[in-house]
């Protein structure tokens, strides 16, 4: 048996849990048979920091009558859990690729509600609202667009209020022909002023 401190209690004493060697520290992603023929050696077992992770949804690995068995720490995403058992601090998730090729997690009724990772694809300008998720699937991740626009694209109806009245203004002028201003420059100014406030729009989270 190992042994390992998880915590302490309301006197600041040791909380100490004693763990299966044999079954710790182990990485059984998507194994089904883990336990075959073995199942009754889990009564009374604790597992700690183990993977069980499975790709499929709702994956039985644990023998249905094992009892008093305590996991600890351990990843049980898509995994069964065993009726009657102890869970300290572990992952019980239920993940489903999406049309997105990503993984999402589910909620109760087989809907994506947040994404795996989803810090990660934050910062790599991908979107994480699971409403934006293809109604088809993609042929490759590749096939996700960025939401962040860069710099120096203006986004349609994003344009500052103000930029449009003016914008409407200098168009307006562009029909007057007595204008000493070439009709070049103007148009040229009209597509600077739309350009910079989109630009300062973006900047301010616009």
């Amino acid at each position: 048996m190992g042994r390992v401190e998880i915590g302490r209690d309301l006197n600041h004493r040791a909380i100490i849990l004693e763990y299966s060697d044999e079954w710790s520290f182990k990485n059984f992603s998507n194994q089904r048979n883990i336990f075959a023929g073995r199942g009754k050696e889990l009564d009374g077992l604790t597992i700690y920091s183990t993977s069980f992770y499975q790709e499929a949804l709702d994956v039985d690995i644990f023998p249905s009558d094992v009892k008093n068995l305590v996991l600890a720490f351990c990843n049980l995403d898509n995994v069964v859990i065993p009726r009657g058992s102890t869970l300290i601090e572990c992952s019980t998730r239920r993940i489903k690729v999406q049309n997105d090729l990503r993984d999402w997690e589910l909620d109760d009724n087989d809907q994506p509600i947040k994404l795996i990772n989803e810090e990660y694809w934050k910062q790599q300008g991908y979107f994480t609202d699971p409403a934006l998720i293809p109604a088809m699937p993609v042929a490759s991740i590749d096939d996700i667009k960025p939401v962040n626009p860069s710099i120096d694209v203006i986004p349609v109806g994003k344009e500052e209020p103000e930029a449009q009245k003016l914008a409407a203004v200098l168009q307006e002028l562009l029909k007057r022909p007595d204008l000493e201003t070439s009709r070049k420059e103007l148009t040229d100014y009209v597509d600077y002023v739309l350009g910079k406030a989109a630009v300062e729009a973006i900047k301010a989270g616009g």
